[in-house]
């Protein structure tokens, strides 16, 4: 339930409400960066209750940064 409320709650419900931009505004590249260290984080802390799903996430997150750099 705290890995739940971790990821549900604070991540989704908090951090990222305080990280989205303004209306048609970009997201900076620092804040994107690390929303997404952040959220790389969270996953490896859920894959062994969900390792289909994270597996296949991560796999996207990870052709992501290899496009962008």
């Amino acid at each position: 339930m705290n890995t739940y409320k971790l990821f549900w709650d604070e991540f989704s419900g908090w951090y990222l409400e305080i990280v989205k931009p303004e209306y048609r505004k970009p997201v900076d590249t620092i804040t994107y960066n690390a929303t997404i260290d952040v959220f790389d984080n969270l996953l490896r802390i859920i894959h062994p209750f969900m390792p289909f799903i994270t597996e296949e996430i991560w796999q996207r997150i990870g052709k992501e940064k290899r496009g962008k750099a």
